[in-house]
């Protein structure tokens, strides 16, 4: 797909016909469907200088709002088992997708995504783009629809595509190979010789661990504490979003307006209708809407500030000892890393 940005202003309200979500039939479920998904916390857009820090609030909020948005739009879709954002990528997953979010403003959002399985196969590395018009941003603008849904929808699209295209023994060695993987994460002198590359740097699979193999098992409850915990990291994403939700709405709105209007502005004035009063109006709702917008940054550039002071402490249990992590959720993921190769370790030491 083309990188090539799309002229943002548009006069008329068009006519866009709505990209329609790929949903999982009840019986496809099973047989189809069952993989994790893990997505990581998008990269921002590149700014410079004094652009960067005004706009430091806004990417706090885009870089974690629109991973779960699309983690919402994967699960609506029905064709995954958990889909799950997390602050780091993990290797281990099943399946691993990040972002890296290349425009975005009122009119229009770009991103780059990159999902791969466990063996290292690339399911996806494409960018995608969709742009906003008049009819995207009703007045009622905290129950409307995303802007951007469309673009949420063609990903999930994607990806159910090449879901389907996998035979059952693909997906389970996508299984296998990431159960191995975090083998090898806790214990590498242990577990690595199950896993190797190929020529192309994709996983082989060279054998499985007896399945009553104490200290494969011992993976397997671990494991499972793992996705307990990223489960308890995925709910305070949901914090995030919900309340960054309102206003990073009315600051798309606005910042949507602010240019539109502005630009209509300039087109009259290049036209040569220079009516005082049909300027004089057009200048105060430019400055209305201007104004509008920084209030909305001010605001989530104080939830941005705090966010991390305002976290609940993260409680699980890990082979009958119960943790108790605090600090921002970067900082407690890589804490919990580091936990669980040590529990692991003195187990067998």
């Amino acid at each position: 797909m083309s990188s090539q940005r799309i002229s943002p202003l548009v006069e008329q309200v068009e006519q866009v016909e709505r990209v329609e979500l790929l949903r999982a039939a009840l019986s496809q479920d099973q047989s189809q469907g069952g993989l994790n998904l893990s997505i990581t916390v998008f990269e921002g857009e590149q700014l410079d200088g004094l652009t960067a820090r005004m706009m430091r609030p806004v990417a706090f909020a885009e870089t974690r709002y629109i991973p779960y948005l699309l983690k919402q739009v994967l699960e609506e879709s029905g064709y995954w088992g958990a889909v799950r954002v997390v602050p780091q990528a993990d290797p281990t997953a099943e399946l691993s997708l990040q972002g890296r979010i290349l425009y975005s403003d009122g009119f229009q959002l770009e991103v780059h995504i990159l999902c791969r399985d466990s063996t290292g196969r690339v399911w996806l590395d494409q960018v995608y783009q969709d742009r906003a018009s008049l009819v995207d941003y009703p007045d009622e603008i905290a129950v409307a629809e995303d802007p951007f849904r469309d673009l949420y929808v063609r990903l999930a699209n994607d990806l159910a595509l090449s879901l389907k295209v996998q035979s059952a023994r693909t997906r389970s060695i996508v299984l296998d190979a990431a159960l191995l993987r975090y083998a090898q994460a806790l214990s590498p002198e242990t577990f690595a010789g199950y896993l190797k590359p190929d020529e192309h740097d994709q996983l082989r699979i060279q054998g499985l661990p007896a399945r009553d193999d104490p200290m494969y098992e011992r993976v397997l409850r671990i494991r499972q504490s793992e996705y307990d915990f990223i489960d308890a990291v995925d709910e305070q994403y949901q914090v995030v979003f919900n309340r960054m939700k309102i206003p990073y709405a009315y600051w798309r709105k606005n910042s949507f307006e602010f240019e539109y209007y502005n630009r209509r502005l300039a087109a009259k004035s290049a036209q040569k209708r220079n009516r005082v009063d049909v300027r004089y109006e057009s200048m105060l709702r430019v400055y209305k809407q201007f104004q509008d917008r920084r209030h909305n940054e001010d605001e989530l550039r104080q939830m941005a500030s705090s966010f991390d002071a305002e976290l609940s402490p993260i409680i699980t249990r890990v082979e009958g000892q119960l943790i108790q992590l605090v600090g921002n959720l970067e900082g407690q993921y890589e804490r919990w890393r580091n936990l669980l190769k040590q529990l692991y370790r003195l187990e067998h030491n």
